[in-house]
């Protein structure tokens, strides 16, 4: 048995080229034969699996390319309104009443003023007897009764007229008494008229505000939050329009009232805030012209579109305290409107 030289492989005696490696075998005496064995049976190499085809991956889809939302629009910049200059006072026009009034007054003053000049008239140019007639008590009895009255007068002057005086008798002069206390008071010199007085002009009495145990800061701005968060919330609220006021109800109560100008002798929009009397705004349709803060039913103050702040307490508080007073009166009025147009 012999051995390829090149790979080693166990060859044939007969085999002239290498089965394994394809080499070719040179020759080599034989030896003595042998009784060889049994040469194995050549097993060709199992073929090699052939190999797939190769199968490109599949291309990814491309992506597509970036595109950059729309850009929302900017919202235009809020621009306010310029404020037209209002008087500083909210006070219901009431000049018209006012004017009435004075004319009514001025009316009766100036009857009365002819009425005492007829009077006059009449006491200067006739006797007493005309006026104790004019002025009597009885004036008003029936016709009968006055007729009798008069016709007795009349024989009563008479009466008297027939019977001088005892204070008429005749002095040794010729002049009687009375005459000479005539001349004499016509020849005497006029006592001096004192003059008059002049009385001291009432001081008028200050007002003395209580004391109010009351943060003004703190409860301000506790209101302004409370007000800011019921106007958000107003979307959530059943709504009535009606012609004096816009109502908001929440639980069957309104919580926020924007009443129209016009409406109770008012030239402003009111806006009242709060189951009860806590927060108002005054606006003339354009800004906020005065707004008024109330803790208890009572103001406590008020401040103006510019920013200027007014106290309990204050100087000129009397005529904010009006205000208020009016404005708890419009509440009132603008609540039973709402509550009749309910039945």
């Amino acid at each position: 048995m012999s051995y390829c030289e090149k790979c080693g492989n166990k060859l044939g005696d007969n085999d002239k080229f290498c089965g394994k490696c394809g080499a070719v075998l040179r020759y080599i005496p034989k030896p003595a034969p042998e009784e060889a064995p049994k040469a194995e049976q050549y097993m060709a190499p199992e073929e090699a699996p052939k190999a797939e085809p190769y199968t490109a991956p599949e291309e990814a889809p491309k992506a597509e390319p970036y595109t950059a939302p729309e850009e929302a629009p900017k919202a235009e910049q809020y621009t306010a309104p310029e404020r037209v200059p209002q008087p500083r006072l909210a006070v219901p026009d009431r000049s018209g009443n006012k004017s009435r009034i004075a004319i009514i007054i001025l009316a009766v003053v100036l009857v009365l003023v002819l009425a005492g000049g007829g009077i006059f008239l009449a006491q200067y140019y006739s006797d007493d007897s005309f006026l104790d007639s004019l002025f009597h008590k009885d004036s008003v009895k029936d016709d009968d009764d006055t007729d009798d009255e008069e016709d007795e007068e009349d024989a009563e002057e008479e009466d008297e007229e027939e019977v001088p005086p005892a204070d008429d008798k005749k002095t040794d002069s010729g002049k009687d008494e009375a005459g000479e206390k005539e001349e004499a008071e016509a020849f005497a010199e006029p006592e001096p008229t004192p003059e008059p007085t002049a009385e001291p002009e009432p001081t008028p009495t200050p007002i003395v505000w209580e004391d109010w145990d009351l943060d003004f800061d703190a409860e301000q701005a506790a209101t302004e939050e409370w007000a800011r968060a019921s106007v958000n919330n107003r979307e959530h609220y059943k709504k009535k329009d009606y012609d004096s006021a816009i109502f908001y109800i929440q639980d069957g109560v309104p919580v926020i009232i924007a009443a129209r100008s016009g409406v109770n002798g008012w030239k402003y929009n009111r806006t009242y805030i709060g189951a009860d009397i806590y927060y108002v705004e005054l606006d003339d349709g354009y800004s906020t012209i005065q707004t008024f803060y109330f803790s208890g039913g009572n103001l406590y103050r008020v401040v103006d579109m510019d920013g200027t702040v007014h106290d309990y307490g204050s100087e000129g508080w009397e005529e904010f305290k009006d205000i208020g007073d009016h404005l708890k009166e419009d509440r009132k009025s603008l609540l039973e409107d709402y509550n009749w147009k309910q039945k």
